[in-house]
């Protein structure tokens, strides 16, 4: 469980002796392979395929019309899958055994409330906003956070570090083969269907007045509004680990093979020895750390995330390559795919593709006060190359379809990289012919990827 330490070599949990040992029985005696990841990024679960008005019996090739979605490559962290029945292989791990229910994903480190939080009490002199809650569960921002408050107190599920979650990591947990973007029932308890949700993300002055990130598990998309809306529900999340090496300035690099403690992208005799010099010099240096790139708050000080070479983006943390331009031309779904197939020459490599829904989240750059909300090093037009030049939409394709019933023709999802009040940072779709949204025969831009199933 992420965050750990790239010199745990036989995934043990522990940094010890024994790891040495397992990387150079593996190095010179023929003993087991330790454990390979391409990313921590968790999967969208998305594996069906669509052409614009069916449901394709298989997932086209790359090559092929339609190739290239996300039900083909289905990339991202392979080592568990979405579920929590088998304790060796699912995600999740639900307690339930108790009054305070909780759901840890193993794949992100996180602990989350398996209900969402009951609304507190507030004097009504005491009200910041407007008083016009409805039921139990919808909450301000100031009953969130009050609501944290008497969790943290009352030390819930004997832990007082319980949190908004951000807008990705609301994200990571969603299922996106299931109709219209859902949590799994099985899984998490919606209590009487509430479907939206409250995110630590804001902009403005993160006062209530700030317009707040809300994730919406219903119709599939996030949003804004103001700290006093009362429509959203709060449900908590922790960090169930600290950083392994908190003065460390590596990070893994992607594929990683367990063991491989010095981050040089190969596990070979010089890991064994600077682990043994770590554990027996006292003057090693730390090894490199491990961290979920859904949840990365323990990213060290100090750490660049990004590497920018003249073509193209690294991204550290989640081991994916960008282009470093994203593209200008404004396009159908159909094309969006085909143009990202065809690359060969960009930084010299052929692979490139159409990211996934969570992958191209990962570029959303919540910090900022004013959209477009891009991430530094990376460059978007904002206007056309004509004259006068005109205005151009930061809105990209994505290569994940969207599972919702009776739609025709079939829908894909978008991230929209703009500050606009209707839809910030919007991962939508819709019926009909609206424009900007995510029917695939409506236009949006293409911003390549590559990288995140073992290619190096």
């Amino acid at each position: 469980m992420p965050p750990f330490s790239c010199a745990d070599a036989n995934a043990d949990g522990l940094v010890d002796l024994s790891d040495p040992i397992f990387l150079l029985a593996f190095l010179f005696q023929g003993g087991e392979d330790p454990l390979v990841i391409d990313n921590l990024l968790v999967r969208t679960e998305q594996t069906s395929c669509y052409n614009n008005t069916a449901v394709l019996q298989s997932c086209p090739e790359q090559s092929a019309e339609f190739g290239g979605q996300d039900g083909f490559y289905q990339s991202g962290y392979s080592l568990l899958q979405y579920g929590h029945t088998n304790p060796c292989t699912d995600r999740f791990v639900v307690d339930d055994a108790g009054d305070d229910d909780t759901v840890t994903d193993r794949a992100t480190g996180l602990m989350w409330t398996k209900a969402p939080v009951p609304r507190p009490t507030i004097p009504q002199q005491e009200r910041v906003c407007q008083e016009g809650l409805i039921g139990e569960l919808p909450m301000d921002m100031q009953h969130v956070q009050v609501a944290l408050n008497e969790l943290n107190s009352s030390e819930f599920a004997g832990f007082d570090d319980w949190r908004l979650p951000t807008a990705y990591e609301l994200l990571s947990i969603a299922h996106y083969q299931l109709s219209n973007f859902a949590l799994d029932a099985d899984i998490f308890d919606s209590a009487g269907g509430t479907a939206r949700y409250w995110s630590s993300n804001f902009i403005g002055d993160g006062t209530i007045s700030s317009s707040f990130v809300y994730c919406n598990y219903s119709s599939g998309h996030l949003n804004v509004f103001d700290g006093c809306d009362q429509n959203e529900a709060l449900r908590a999340v922790r960090n169930v680990k600290e950083l392994a090496h908190p003065n460390s300035q590596l990070l893994a690099r992607y594929p990683f093979t367990y063991g491989e403690a010095n981050a040089d992208g190969t596990a070979d005799i010089s890991d064994a020895v600077y682990i043994l010099g770590w554990l027996f010099q006292g003057t090693g240096a730390e090894p490199c750390n491990v961290i979920s790139p859904v949840s990365p708050q323990h990213v060290p000080s100090g750490v660049t995330r990004f590497q920018v070479d003249q073509n193209t983006v690294t991204d550290r943390l989640t081991g994916l390559t960008w282009a470093k331009v994203a593209g200008v031309d404004l396009m159908v779904w159909e094309d969006a795919l085909e143009e990202a197939e065809s690359e060969t020459a960009l930084g010299g490599k052929s692979d490139w593709r159409l990211p996934n829904v969570l992958e191209l989240s990962t570029l959303l750059r919540w910090d900022a006060a004013n959209g477009p909300f891009f991430p530094a090093g990376f460059t978007a037009a904002l206007e056309d190359s004509q004259q006068p030049p005109q205005p151009l939409a930061p809105v990209f394709w994505t290569s994940t379809t969207a599972a919702t019933a009776n739609s025709t023709p079939k829908r894909a999802w978008k991230v929209h990289f703009n500050n606009d009040a209707a839809q910030l940072h919007d991962l939508s779709f819709a019926n009909g012919k609206a424009p900007n949204l995510g029917v695939t025969h409506d236009p949006a831009r293409v911003w390549m990827v590559r990288g995140g199933q073992g290619v190096p």
